[in-house]
């Protein structure tokens, strides 16, 4: 073989190299351009989520901020309550500090009066009645305050003396049962025992009008096996 014609051989193994290195790089070209489609479509997706993710931490944000200003608000409130709460529970001790020496310094003006009787049917209403300086039509609201309080430690004070002469009553009935019958001057004996320990309980208490007792509905009452509630209508009118 002459050089010419390995000159042309290897000219004919170029050209065939050259071409196939032209359709690699084709070939390369375009899977380049599809990758970098993909890239740019990846993108846009991940910067739309940023977005979109961006707008939800602000909202968040501004939640927080929100929810923030709110407990501190009620933080503000609670400390208020805590504190009307306080000075209530102070002026509500202070009130009773100055009304309990008035309750049991307050004495009747005028000494019960219970006629003798036979029967308790034949007992008539007794009339009681306090020291009062204040008329009806001047009172204060501190002075009705105070007559509402008194009202109800006397209306308490009363059952409470009604239920123990009832548990009293029925022991005595009970001790009765055993012994067989007693004597009439035995049962007058033990209701005019009961009305002076009423006698004694009303002494303690006060009000500042004048109060009305029939006798006879509290004797009634001491005859019964129980007293849960007093009916303080027929107490006091």
């Amino acid at each position: 073989m002459s050089i010419n014609e390995s000159n042309a051989f290897e000219f004919e193994v170029l050209k065939q190299r050259i071409a196939e290195l032209e359709a690699e790089n084709s070939r390369v070209l375009a899977k380049k351009a599809e990758l970098l489609k993909q890239i740019a479509e990846e993108r846009a997706k991940y910067e739309a989520e940023n977005a979109k993710l961006k707008g939800r931490i602000k909202e968040l944000e501004k939640s927080r901020a929100d929810a923030d200003a709110k407990n501190a608000r009620h933080d503000i409130e609670n400390a208020e309550l805590k504190d009307n709460v306080a000075k209530l529970e102070q002026d509500y001790g202070q009130v009773q500090s100055d009304l309990m020496p008035l309750v049991f310094s307050f004495t009747r003006s005028e000494p019960v009066v219970i006629p003798d009787c036979e029967t308790k049917d034949a007992i008539p209403k007794v009339q009681f009645s306090t020291n009062n300086s204040i008329s009806a039509n001047s009172k204060t609201s501190e002075d009705r305050e105070m007559d509402a309080f008194l009202d109800d430690a006397y209306k308490k004070s009363v059952s409470d003396g009604l239920r123990q002469r009832n548990k009293k009553k029925k022991l005595q009935n009970d001790l009765i049962a055993q012994d067989s019958v007693i004597p009439d001057s035995r049962n007058d004996q033990l209701i005019s025992e009961n009305l002076e320990s009423l006698e004694k309980t009303v002494t303690n208490l006060s009000q500042s009008d004048y109060v009305y007792i029939n006798i006879s509905e509290v004797s009634g009452l001491i005859q019964d096996d129980e007293v849960d509630v007093v009916d303080t209508s027929q107490i006091i009118e």
